[in-house]
């Protein structure tokens, strides 16, 4: 399988160049509701169901609790990450017919 990274200075993860339509089937499930006050928490919820691998110095685990965690530097990491996945699934496109 493909993959698709996402790098910035302290931080690299990688998700499914082209995920299958059981993945998008679960990342659109996750961010379902994804406005108001809960846009940032659905977008990374739909972003851990996509995320393969991680590396990330302030973070080494990317399934914290995130009422247990309260270092600004985390939620930094987190909002990017979730915005990264956001944008690249909105940008898939279908794949053409040989």
């Amino acid at each position: 399988m493909e993959l698709k990274d996402f790098e910035r200075e302290d931080c690299k993860f990688s998700i499914p160049a082209r995920p299958t339509v059981r993945q998008q089937m679960e990342y659109f499930s996750a961010t379902a509701g994804a406005v108001g006050s809960q846009m940032l928490y659905r977008y990374w919820a739909g972003a851990l169901t996509l995320i393969q691998s991680w590396n990330c110095e302030g973070m080494p685990n990317q399934k914290v609790n995130l009422d247990e965690i309260s270092n600004p530097d985390q939620t930094a990491v987190i909002v990017w990450a979730a915005l990264q996945v956001k944008s690249y699934m909105d940008t898939l496109e279908n794949v053409s017919k040989n």
